[in-house]
C-alpha cells in the first residue's frame, strides 16, 4: 500500500488552494452493526484526529468512518477495522489516537533481530527525521509504539504456532533427540575461566534468586538451531550443562556423527552474543522476552533454509567421504610397503 497523504492535504482547483480532509485508508466492514444488510456501507470522514506512523514518519489525519445506505447511520471505525486494514493501535480493546502502519512494525520486527545492537529509540528517531524533512509533527509516543509492536508480534506468533502449528524449538531434520549437539556459554559481565566466572563450578549453597543474570548457556544442534537455553547466575555450572546437554550427544561419541561438529556451530553463539549489550540494562522479564523472541526468530530462519542447508551438508559429506577413502587407501599402501620391508 502506497501511503503518502501529504500529497492530498491541499488540492489546486482553478488556481485556488482547497484544503481537504484525509482519512485513514481502510476496508469497509461487510455489514452494518445495526442491521443484517450486507454491502451497504460506504466510507465517510470521521470526527477524530489520529496520528498515523509509517516508515515515512508521522501524519496527523482524520479518523475513518462508515455510513450505511440502508439505515443512514454513521459510525466511527473500531480498532479491529484498523487492524484489518493494516494499522495497529496501542491496544486492540480500546480506541486509540495512535496508529502504526503494519509495514513500520514489520520493519522493526526484522530490524531488531537482523541488527541486535539497534535500539527502539533509534528506530523511532529515523521515522522522526522523515517527518522533519517534510515539516510535519515530529513526536512519536514510545509507549504506544511498544504496546502496538508487542500486539503485532504476538499476533504473528499466534498465527505461526496455533494456526500453522510451527515449532521452532525442534529442528525437523534433527528431531527431539539430535544426533549431535554443542553446548556453550555467552557471558555478559566476564569471560569464562576468569575470576568472575569459573567453568563447570558446582555451587550447591548459592542463592540464585538474589543474583543477576551474568549471561546464558545454550545448546544448538548441528545445523545451528537452538534447542535449549538457560540463564547463568554464577557461571557455567555442572547443573546447567547437565540440564542442557547429554554427554552421549557429543558428536564423536555418536555413530555416523564424526563429521558433524565444528566451528560452524559457533556462528550461533556469535550471533547471540550481540544481544549482550542491548539486554544489559533491561529488566529480567524484558530480557527473557527479548531473548526468547531472538531465539525463535533465528530458529525460524534456520527452518526456512533447512532444505538448502541439508543439500549443502550432503555435498560436504560426499566430498569428505571421498577424501577419507583416498586417505585410507594411501595408508593401506604405506602399511603394505612397510610390512614388505620388514
Amino acid at each position: 500500500m502506497v501511503f503518502k497523504p501529504e500529497l492530498l492535504y491541499y488540492l489546486i482547483v482553478f488556481s485556488e488552494i482547497i484544503e481537504k480532509n484525509v482519512t485513514v485508508p481502510g476496508f469497509c466492514p461487510e455489514n452494518c452493526p445495526k442491521g443484517e444488510a450486507l454491502s451497504t456501507l460506504m466510507p465517510k470522514i470521521g470526527c477524530k484526529t489520529i496520528a498515523v506512523v509509517t516508515t515515512e514518519g508521522r501524519f496527523n489525519i482524520t479518523s475513518a468512518a462508515f455510513g450505511c445506505k440502508s439505515c443512514l447511520c454513521i459510525f466511527e471505525a473500531k480498532a479491529e477495522d484498523y487492524i484489518e486494514s493494516g494499522f495497529w493501535p496501542a491496544s486492540p480493546d480500546e480506541d486509540s489516537f495512535y496508529l502504526f502502519c503494519r509495514d513500520f512494525l514489520r520493519q522493526w520486527f526484522h530490524l531488531q533481530h537482523k541488527s541486535a545492537s539497534i535500539s527502539r529509540a533509534a528506530n523511532i528517531g529515523a521515522a522522526l527525521e522523515a517527518s522533519n524533512e517534510h515539516h510535519r509533527i515530529s513526536v512519536i509516543n514510545e509507549t504506544h509504539f511498544v504496546m502496538a509492536s508487542a500486539e503485532f508480534e504476538y499476533h504473528r506468533f499466534w498465527i505461526e504456532t496455533d494456526i500453522q502449528r510451527a515449532d521452532y524449538m525442534t529442528y525437523k531434520a534433527c528431531g527431539e533427540i539430535p544426533l549431535a549437539s554443542h553446548c556453550d556459554e555467552l557471558m555478559g559481565n566476564g569471560m569464562c575461566g576468569g575470576s568472575t566466572c569459573q567453568a563447570a563450578k558446582l555451587d550447591s549453597s548459592g542463592n540464585y534468586n538474589r543474583l543477576d543474570e551474568m549471561g546464558m548457556i545454550s545448546t544448538v544442534c548441528r545445523p545451528g538451531s537452538t534447542i535449549k537455553v538457560a540463564n547463568m547466575y554464577k557461571g557455567e555450572t555442572n547443573r546447567l550443562v547437565a540440564f542442557l546437554h547429554k554427554v552421549l550427544w557429543s558428536g564423536h561419541l555418536m555413530d555416523h556423527a564424526s563429521a558433524t561438529l565444528g566451528e560452524e556451530q559457533e556462528q550461533t553463539f556469535a550471533k547471540m552474543s550481540r544481544y549482550c549489550s542491548s539486554t544489559k540494562r533491561m529488566s529480567k522479564a524484558h530480557r527473557i522476552d527479548h531473548l526468547s523472541k531472538a531465539i525463535l526468530y533465528k530458529n525460524s530462519r534456520k527452518e526456512k533454509k533447512m532444505v538448502s542447508t541439508l543439500i549443502q551438508r550432503l555435498k560436504t559429506a560426499d566430498i569428505k567421504e571421498l577424501s577419507q577413502h583416498l586417505a585410507i587407501d594411501s595408508s593401506h599402501q604405506e602399511l603394505s610397503i612397510i610390512v614388505k620391508k620388514i
